[in-house]
């Protein structure tokens, strides 16, 4: 099998592209367990921040929210939004209403349930990723980097990381 390496390093035009939309729903796996991005409808190619107000509302970002620029950092948060959806079960930030779910975004620090396990390293992470300041958050490259990855998914950060091969159905047509 050949290595997973990140679009980034495949497609350097890739690293100018700003998705704005990173959910469950537009993430898709192809019949080779190969992750695929869908819906590139907010999407944009630009070297320069940017300031439209678009998204789903749980993965926006504390700048998007307040209308400050913003650059291709508005999808680490929502990466990790969608970390800590998988690991708790529902987002970090939510609220009962959009204006309390926008006030959560920019206001709140992260928070992990009592009741929900979750290794130290993934906590660590987390906290790197939901950083209110852009400017502070960890960069694509840091999170392959990280610890928690590193134990996950061993050698992502080189782009060594090999797929075991996809389980074989029990139906054959």
């Amino acid at each position: 099998r050949a290595p997973v390496r990140p679009r980034t390093r495949m497609c350097p035009v890739a690293a100018q592209v700003i998705h704005r939309d990173i959910k469950p729903e537009n993430l898709l796996l192809d019949g080779a367990g190969n992750l695929k991005i869908a819906d590139f409808g907010w999407s944009c190619l630009t070297t320069k921040p940017r300031q439209t107000f678009c998204g789903t509302l749980d993965y926006l970002a504390p700048e998007m929210v307040v209308g400050t620029a913003y650059d291709h950092s508005v999808d680490v948060w929502s990466l990790g939004v969608l970390m800590y959806e998988c690991l708790v079960g529902k987002a970090p930030f939510e609220g009962a209403t959009h204006d309390a779910t926008f006030a959560r975004i920019t206001r709140d620090a992260i928070e992990f349930p009592r009741h929900v396990h979750m290794a130290e390293d993934a906590q660590e992470l987390l906290r790197n990723i939901l950083v209110k300041d852009p400017a502070k958050r960890l960069s694509l490259d840091a999170i392959l980097a990280s610890a928690w990855v590193a134990r996950c998914a061993p050698g992502a950060a080189t782009g060594a990381l090999v797929r075991p091969a996809p389980p074989l159905s029990l139906i054959h047509i």
